[in-house]
């Protein structure tokens, strides 16, 4: 009997010390007491994909010509290109361009354009109505805006993700191309 007393008296030791107890609640907002991240962990990390080649649209392009025949392009004009891609993206490129520039391995713009006086001509098949188009060289890349996880407690949870095409600087990377009128 001496066994059963000690049972009973312990647990009605533990039912007063339980019911005397305070419970602690932790907003999902807030990194719990195991998982404080430095004031650096709570800054965005962008990462930006492989480069691969692709060309933005200008403004300057020749008039539909029927081949055969040739296609001539001569103005002193300006020709521009942007950022193409989200607007999500676009709004925060100030922060991420300088990542896809190391992983192009080439120097991006935000904007491009140029003033010049453009003289180019292109033959055009017979049998087809084409213009000449001038396109700036780009890259193309997918950029990654990487949050705070308080879940994980690391930086993984995406909070983005979007494919970009960022004109490349320089004056020279321009290319003349056909395309059908």
């Amino acid at each position: 009997m001496t066994t059963r007393r000690k049972l009973t008296a312990s647990t009605a030791a533990l039912a007063t010390l339980a019911g005397s107890l305070t419970i602690v609640a932790v907003s999902a907002g807030t990194a719990s007491a195991g998982c404080q991240p430095d004031r650096d962990d709570l800054k965005p990390r962008y990462v930006a994909g492989s480069a691969k080649k692709a060309r933005i649209r200008t403004g300057l392009a020749s008039s539909a010509v029927q081949g055969p025949g040739q296609a001539r392009y001569h103005d002193v004009k300006s020709a521009a290109s942007s950022v193409e891609g989200s607007a999500e993206a676009k709004a925060e490129i100030g922060k991420w361009i300088a990542k896809a520039e190391v992983k192009a391995g080439v120097k991006l713009a935000k904007k491009w354009s140029h003033k010049e006086e453009w003289e180019y001509v292109l033959y055009i098949d017979r049998g087809k109505t084409q213009r000449i188009r001038m396109w700036h060289l780009a890259k193309k890349q997918t950029i990654t805006k990487y949050i705070w996880d308080v879940a994980h407690c690391s930086k993984t949870k995406v909070k983005w993700k979007h494919t970009m095409i960022t004109p490349m600087k320089g004056n020279s990377n321009n290319v003349w191309l056909r395309e059908n009128a």
